[in-house]
């Protein structure tokens, strides 16, 4: 099976992460914020340098999901899938079908990922820089959106499978 299309979105994601840290970088103090609190106010400080975290974590993010799900996809029955017997019992192009689904959602998940990370990187970089005292509402709501995209997903993927079986009677 082919990976989704979005996939080269998400490489795309990515590099744009890197190329967002690099330019920040250079007007970042030699202190950046480490560690924040529910509030959003900041708890610990780190070097400059500990900034490549984010990036590093946001290809990691994106790195092993993708690796996991194409070595889950050569593997079927690995897979933890919704409605699994009946996804099972699927003629292959059916399978297919699903497959491709949810090559489609992991890499939708890393794109919300993706955008995560960077709205991470703008904020600490306003709170490092004094622009702001602490992170702002962007990040919960990433984080909301990224929980309400693995709902949707599990709920999606039920349906896909229920929708080829009906399909194959």
């Amino acid at each position: 099976m082919k990976p989704s299309p979005y996939w080269r979105l998400v490489w795309v994601g990515l590099l744009g992460v890197w190329v967002f840290a690099a330019l920040l970088y250079g007007s970042l103090p030699e202190r950046i914020p480490r560690h924040f609190g529910l509030d959003g106010a900041v708890t610990g400080w780190d070097p400059k340098g500990a900034f490549w975290f984010l990036p590093v974590a946001a290809s990691l993010v994106v790195l092993l999901p993708y690796f996991l799900l194409h070595l889950a996809l050569k593997g079927r029955n690995s897979l933890s899938l919704p409605h699994r017997a009946t996804f099972e019992a699927l003629p292959s192009d059916g399978q297919e079908r699903v497959l491709q689904r949810l090559s489609g959602w992991v890499a939708g998940l890393s794109l919300v990922a993706l955008l995560l990370f960077a709205q991470l990187q703008y904020e600490v970089h306003q709170v490092a820089t004094g622009q702001v005292q602490k992170l702002g509402a962007g990040v919960w709501v990433a984080l909301l959106g990224l929980g309400w995209c693995l709902v949707w997903m599990r709920l999606d993927l039920g349906r896909a499978v229920g929708c080829e079986a009906q399909r194959t009677r």
